[in-house]
């Protein structure tokens, strides 16, 4: 089956920021649910799952949305991985980086598999590390 064929055409979106503050990850992703749902129809979160790593700790969360684009109200899936890249030496000052991938509930056997695929290859540039120190000083 061809995923767009359904009328919605799946979307890959990766996005990052930098963070000073105190929030926890599962702050971080509380606050993504937040903006979505003074957006969108409704959301609700399915599953998360929190992945413990000293250097990257990372959150895994499926959403379920109702969304009108252009008219057409659609009902999605929405995965997203929240992953922390986190200063050695100030553990406050970290990278978070946000792999997201949207789809209806129908493309998501397809989708979701090409999206573990996706994040299975997903490398972190080497230097990472390094804008971390220099965003120390």
């Amino acid at each position: 089956m061809d995923p767009n064929d359904l009328g919605y055409t799946p979307v890959l979106s990766v996005r990052g920021s930098f963070r000073v503050d105190a929030s926890t990850l599962g702050m971080v992703a509380d606050e993504t649910l937040q903006s979505m749902r003074q957006t969108l129809l409704a959301v609700d979160l399915v599953k998360r799952t929190e992945i413990e790593s000293d250097g990257a700790p990372a959150i895994v969360q499926l959403i379920e949305m109702d969304a009108t684009i252009d008219g057409s109200r659609f009902d999605l899936y929405q995965a997203q991985v929240f992953q922390a890249i986190v200063d050695s030496e100030f553990p406050w000052k970290r990278i978070i980086l946000v792999f997201a991938v949207t789809c209806k509930f129908a493309q998501w056997p397809v989708v979701g598999s090409e999206f573990r695929d996706f994040l299975a290859e997903a490398r972190i540039v080497p230097g990472a590390e390094e804008m971390l120190a220099a965003a120390r000083d």
